[in-house]
């Protein structure tokens, strides 16, 4: 029987936006009178066989984009640039269907993907955030990694993860060293502080992260080595699988680190998800599991951590009706540890959510409507004890808060006001909660001294209050082109409310310091303004197609009244207080180039935050300067990154005067190698962090001389890593 062999050609190439030189995510590009094709990726890269002879003639579609049509006459790479449609909306709405930042007001956003978080051979979030402008990470000794935009607190930042607020009840801080990182699809951070869909108090921006979704038949591996450092490791493995409209997977993760050099935390996070695609709309649920425990070899101290989240999200059409989105997730927290014989606590914390939300489009106006349930609910057990002054404290609470909000963001469309202007949109949004706090406590300190009990202050109190809140943001978008540039500017001012947090109110009630002491904890208020512009200029076209020029700048001001700060004492936790006033302002701004059809990247950033009052935002560098170079030969890539610190004042262990501190400065080089080896994607990378640093991982007690606990980020350390996807 003869045997008929088909000659086969390759088809490459790229996608990017005619006017931005963006890469297009999901565009469509088929061989015409066949069914042979492929989509272009997160890069705009797309590569697939076919069997047709040249001439052929390809057909590029997209939802956001007009359709293409391209005639290929022999082997070659594809630069197709394609012409934005005027739809509502920015692209981020085509990449992530019902994304809140795309919906909500225009301000200042920052995107990473999962690629850039390979290339920058991140292992935790940090990683990721640090090198963004006007973004801060603290980490503790034991690791806890906390983020602030723009000068703001820790507790003033709303976490998420797949729509699921992640700011435990008690601080209103969020853990971000219990994230997955090889779990991550993207990660959003909006630095503007008064967002209208992301919940009340949001003031100092949100950071946003969407994990990844099961979509194929798929396994994957990966593993981080510390070369500097033994007990410096990672571990993940993930499988899915589809089968028609139904989609499963799971992920096992596990890491050690050494954070405050001596101590080996491990943390292993587990997750299952299902996706459910029917023609009428995408159903996900999905559920993570956390645990956390340390316990040193003598046994003197012990911790166990656990969290679990549940997720369910449904996006398409209700009885007919498109464009809903229904969410409900439940996260859960538990703490216990002791620490030698003198303190224990056992901590435990629910929380509920639940999202409806609306998007109606038509030519000139989009809308979102949302309506939310968030219900938090606290409850912690202390005791501690001085064996040698013979003092005993003991604290338990029980803290509620429940949430119910409303929001609307309405924004109208001006097409062709100008030849320099193409679209010109009002932005409004409004929110409104109605907050209901309850707060239980019953606290005891005395002494033991001489085998009785004398009673030195105690307190049993229950404390119930209901408060409504009030978030109004009104914007302005444009955006336009010239045969050599497109650009946008965005201008947005907004008024936001943020309710003291449960451990303020435990911390205030539990005061014995009743100096300047108010009646009550007040909410504070915040007034924003921010402005931005971008500007995209292309060059060298008739060289290379892909060369850009990208220069971003952002100002904003934030006028607080009734800001909480604290007073630190040197016998008790510290008293929160109102201050009537506090001011944050400051500007960032990046340039960015890209040339030899992107495989070079070249990016500086710099930073600089005026804070009125130190005391008031403590831990925050005054200026930053950052740069960072990526290069893509083949199979090879590499990046580069730097950044450098202003002096900034901190406060270690609850000191009144805070300390201050010279500059820091870090270093990082990515080296990854990429090969295709049968059926099986493999990478492998060698990272060293801190490339300048003569701090070694592994140091001696610091407290022995006065200074303050180690930073493992800032400590030299060099990983190898091996990732597998086949």
């Amino acid at each position: 029987m003869p045997v008929v062999l088909e000659a086969q050609a390759i088809l490459e190439g790229q996608v990017l936006s005619g006017r931005t030189r963006a890469a297009v995510l999901g565009a469509n590009i088929v061989v015409r009178g066949t069914d042979e094709g492929g989509a272009s990726d997160s890069k705009g890269q797309f590569r697939f066989t076919t069997t047709s002879s040249y001439p052929l003639t390809l057909d590029i579609t997209h939802i956001a984009y007009k359709p293409l049509e391209v005639i290929v006459a022999s082997d070659t790479t594809l630069i197709l640039l394609l012409t934005p449609t005027h739809i509502m909306g920015e692209g981020v709405l085509v990449t992530a269907p019902h994304s809140r930042a795309a919906a909500d007001v225009r301000s200042a956003i920052e995107i990473v993907t999962a690629e850039a978080m390979e290339s920058l051979g991140a292992r935790d979030v940090g990683d990721v955030l640090r090198p963004l402008p006007s973004v801060t990470i603290s980490v503790s000794a034991t690791g806890k990694q906390t983020v602030s935009i723009r000068g703001s607190n820790a507790n003033e930042v709303a976490i998420f993860l797949d729509g699921l607020r992640l700011n435990d009840a008690n601080s209103g801080v969020a853990d971000l060293s219990s994230i997955d990182m090889n779990d991550l699809e993207r990660v959003e951070v909006i630095k503007g502080g008064a967002t209208t869909l992301f919940g009340s108090g949001a003031f100092g921006g949100v950071v946003s992260m969407t994990s990844r979704r099961p979509d194929s038949n798929r396994v994957a591996i990966y593993r981080g080595y510390g070369v500097t450092d033994p007990g410096d490791q990672d571990l993940s493995a993930s499988a899915s699988t589809r089968l028609g409209p139904l989609a499963v997977g799971g992920r096992f993760s596990g890491k050690a680190r050494r954070y405050d050099g001596n101590v080996l935390y491990t943390k292993t996070i587990g997750s299952l998800a299902a996706v459910l695609t029917p023609r009428f709309g995408d159903l996900t649920v999905k559920q993570y599991y956390l645990n956390n425990v340390l316990e040193l070899p003598t046994g003197q101290i012990t911790q166990s951590d656990q969290t679990t989240l549940t997720i369910a999200s449904y996006t398409g059409s209700l009885l007919g009706s498109p464009d809903w989105a229904l969410f409900l997730g439940r996260r859960e927290w538990g703490w216990e540890d002791k620490f030698f014989t003198n303190l224990e606590r056992d901590l435990a914390e629910s929380g509920l959510t639940a999202r409806l939300s609306r998007q109606v489009n038509s030519r000139r106006m989009s809308s979102t409507f949302q309506l939310d349930y968030d219900k938090q609910l606290f409850n912690g057990t202390n005791s501690s004890f001085d064996s040698f002054g013979g003092s005993r404290v003991e604290q338990s609470s029980r803290l509620a808060r429940s949430d119910w909000g409303y929001s609307a963001v309405l924004r109208f469309l001006s097409d062709d006001v100008h030849p320099l202007a193409s679209k010109i949109r009002w932005e409004f949004g409004l929110r409104g909660d109605r907050i209901d706090t309850e707060h239980n406590v019953n606290s005891f300190r005395g002494s033991t001294l001489g085998g009785t009990v004398d009673t030195v202050w105690s307190l049993d109190a229950s404390i119930p209050r209901g408060e409504q809140s009030l978030t109004r943001r009104v914007g302005v978008y444009l955006e336009g082109s010239t045969p050599l540039l497109y650009y946008t500017f965005f201008m947005n001012q907004g008024r936001n409310q943020r309710l003291p947090s449960l451990n303020d109110l435990s911390l205030w009630a539990n005061s014995v310091d009743d100096i300047d002491k108010a009646d009550q904890l007040a909410a504070e208020f915040l007034i924003t303004t921010d402005v931005g512009a971008q500007v995209i200029i292309g060059f060298l076209t008739q060289i290379d197609p892909t060369a850009n020029l990208k220069a971003t700048a952002s100002l904003f001001v934030n006028q607080y009244s009734n800001k909480i700060t604290y007073r630190f004492l040197s016998d008790a936790p510290p008293v929160p207080l109102n201050t009537p006033s506090a001011r944050v302002a400051g500007y960032d701004l990046s340039l960015e180039v890209e040339i030899w059809l992107r495989r070079l990247r070249a990016r500086w950033a710099y930073q600089r935050i005026n804070l009125d009052n130190p005391f008031i935002f403590p831990n925050k560098p005054e200026a930053r300067l950052a740069y960072q170079v990526e290069l893509r030969l083949g199979w090879i890539s590499g990046v580069f990154d730097y950044y450098r610190d202003g002096p900034q004042f901190v406060v270690f262990n609850g000191l009144a005067t805070p300390l201050q501190l010279e500059r820091r400065e870090s270093a990082n080089l990515n080296l990854i190698l990429r090969r295709q080896l049968w059926h099986a994607q493999v990478s492998v990378a060698y990272t060293i962090r801190n490339l300048f640093s003569d701090l070694p991982v592994l140091r001696g007690d610091p407290a022995e001389k006065g200074l303050p606990p180690p930073q493992y980020y800032e400590s030299h350390r060099q990983i190898i890593s091996l990732r597998v996807s086949l």
